[in-house]
């Protein structure tokens, strides 16, 4: 779908090209597909990006949020 993503930081149990892979978990505590977290990277700021081959117009962005009970949290803004 991209030409390329890439992250500020990338857990190394997660894959930055989860970002435009398509898929989306079957439930909200889906853990079946991969994800990209910026784990362990606590109160820095944290960015992806993703480029395509050309200029494209996009209709909607959709984004999963996760916390989990250990070191992840929803974003503050």
């Amino acid at each position: 779908m991209y030409f390329s993503d890439e992250a500020s930081h990338t857990s190394p149990i997660d894959t930055v090209s989860a970002i435009g892979d398509g898929q989306e978990p079957k439930w909200s505590t889906g853990n079946k597909v991969p994800r990209w977290t910026s784990r362990p990277q606590k109160d820095k700021p944290q960015q992806v990006e993703a480029r395509f081959h050309e200029t494209k117009k996009m209709r909607n962005v959709g984004v999963y949020w996760m916390q989990d009970r250990e070191d992840v949290r929803f974003p503050k803004e």
